[in-house]
């Protein structure tokens, strides 16, 4: 498998792919496929699925050595290491052999840096995963919905997102107090809702903060939710696609409060944000 990045803008997302990675798993597998190449991570906790799907004409040159599917596995750590050496205008040229993954940085001055992964073997077997029909979509600014995640792990590591009478509410709360946060749909682009949906969920801040972290370089983001299913979060960009699913969380009160929105029939006089994006 030999593979080029040569493109700065492409550089950027490529580098922020491994950075999210290194935080779900201390490996990574790579599979080169005859028209794309493929990684699955799963964060050891099993909470969080990554799907990534990058087509072979995302990347300036791509070709695979036997023609046919090839797999790669190495340590997660080290490629983002040698990934944070990338400086502008450098192409990068990743190729593997039957035990290393190698990677060259080459500069305008014809400067060249070299770099060798050992390969590990891993017993890897992909998972199905599904593409969610949520009975809530919509899409949001990457860096908006960062800050409203940042926010919420202030007050506590999960959040409880509610679906109810035209608005979005999104809650934390720890120790130190709570937030709640009141988003109406107005605000939001690209939404589809359910007539009438009555929605709760919970889910791990951490996890989400993962993916929208990368803000920077990944500009929207879709979200598709639906109770008692994984939230699926997409970024979806010509030949370049990342399936995101993170299993809701569940407590012993979950019973008792699933069906209970009275603290939200009268919102407007609480001390809830309304945040106009």
């Amino acid at each position: 498998m030999k593979f080029s990045i040569t493109n700065q803008e492409t550089a950027q997302k490529w580098i922020e792919i491994f950075k999210i990675i290194k935080n779900l798993n201390t490996y990574t597998t790579i599979y080169g496929k005859e028209d794309s190449l493929f990684i699955q991570i799963m964060d050891d906790s099993h909470i969080c699925l990554m799907n990534i799907d990058i087509k072979k004409d995302w990347f300036a040159s791509y070709e695979l050595s036997s023609g046919i599917e090839e797999v790669l596995s190495f340590h997660s750590n080290i490629i983002v290491k040698i990934l944070n050496l990338y400086i502008n205008n450098c192409v990068m040229i990743f190729e593997s052999t039957d035990e290393k993954f190698e990677i060259s940085f080459q500069y305008e001055d014809k400067t060249e840096k070299n770099f060798q992964i050992p390969l590990i073997n891993i017993d890897n077997e992909l998972l199905e995963s599904q593409n969610i029909e949520g009975s809530l979509e919509f899409e949001i600014d990457t860096k908006v919905f960062d800050k409203y995640i940042s926010e919420m792990l202030m007050f506590g590591d999960s959040m409880e997102f509610i679906c109810y009478k035209d608005n979005l509410y999104m809650k934390s709360s720890g120790e130190e107090g709570n937030y709640s946060l009141k988003i109406p749909y107005s605000t939001i682009n690209e939404m589809i809702v359910e007539e009438d949906l009555k929605l709760k969920t919970s889910v791990t801040l951490k996890y989400l903060h993962f993916l929208t972290k990368s803000n920077g370089v990944f500009k929207t983001i879709k979200l598709k939710i639906q109770e008692n299913y994984p939230f699926q979060l997409m970024i979806d960009e010509p030949m370049f696609l990342i399936s995101y699913y993170v299993a809701p969380k569940f407590t012993d009160d979950d019973d008792d409060n699933m069906n209970d929105y009275s603290e939200f029939d009268n919102s407007d006089d609480e001390e809830l944000k309304n945040i106009v994006m």
